[in-house]
């Protein structure tokens, strides 16, 4: 999402009315629909959301952007647009800890913080300098919450991943970075550089490093298989070009290091 000024005041999407402008509102099938034809439930976790099930484009100003439904995925698709159910699936970060307590914790859950937490470093944040370490600090906050419920210490395997959307350190410093690949002729996909992927199982090896290299297909691939899915979406399932599942960060038998 981008900002351009008129008349003094920020507004969005100012090439929106041309023929190529990226559609936000998507009708193709998305990891949402595999999940409930699985009967499986989801939900995402928002900080700053303004409301459950809101579809503001940011919040909770245009001068003061904590939240951005940039970030929020699930609100590119149609489907989820339209559900009437909305308010009880896209809800705020607070409703992460109620739902862990009462152990009323859907089978997908995306959780995503503001962009002072998310180390996007926003001029309006605070500590400024130590955007790292706050990021670090929130996301280890919530890693305790999920690792110390009941959940974590049931039977069934669970797992947390972390991960980012790209590095600090565009190919070239003039243009965006992407999350997959390296693409010149693409207007959005300048590479992702090499990021940090962190995966924590509740039954899984401990100290596993994996040196294959995944992308966010990867991670799409990943969580399909995890759920029994085994209709690939998009590039999700293009082996013949590179895309792996991350099968040895999730595995039950202890690996030996190298």
């Amino acid at each position: 999402m981008r900002f351009h000024t008129k008349g003094g005041k920020k507004q969005f999407c100012h090439n929106s009315h041309q023929k190529d402008y990226a559609n936000h509102t998507i009708a193709s099938k998305s990891l949402i629909d595999q999940l409930e034809q699985k009967g499986l439930t989801w939900k995402g976790y928002f900080e700053d959301i303004p409301s459950p099930g809101s579809v503001a484009v940011v919040a909770p100003s245009l001068n003061r952007v904590l939240y951005a439904s940039k970030h929020n995925g699930f609100m590119n698709f149609k489907k989820v647009q339209d559900d009437p159910n909305l308010s009880s699936k896209i809800v705020g970060l607070d409703q992460l800890t109620t739902d862990l307590k009462s152990g009323k914790v859907p089978n997908y859950s995306h959780i995503i913080f503001n962009q002072c937490h998310e180390m996007h470093g926003l001029q309006e944040c605070s500590n400024l300098k130590q955007l790292i370490q706050t990021g670090d600090a929130t996301i280890g906050q919530f890693v305790n919450k999920i690792t110390s419920s009941k959940l974590w210490a049931a039977s069934g395997n669970n797992a947390i991943i972390i991960t980012w959307d790209e590095d600090s350190n565009p190919r070239d410093k003039a243009e965006i970075q992407g999350c997959c690949g390296f693409d010149p002729r693409s207007k959005a996909n300048f590479g992702g550089g090499h990021i940090a992927t962190i995966v924590i199982t509740n039954h899984g090896s401990r100290g596993v490093a994996d040196n294959t290299p995944y992308n966010h297909y990867s991670l799409l691939r990943t969580t399909e298989d995890a759920f029994g899915i085994y209709e690939y979406l998009n590039f999700a399932g293009d082996t013949a070009k590179g895309v792996k599942p991350m099968t040895p960060l999730f595995a039950n038998k202890k690996v030996a290091k190298s």
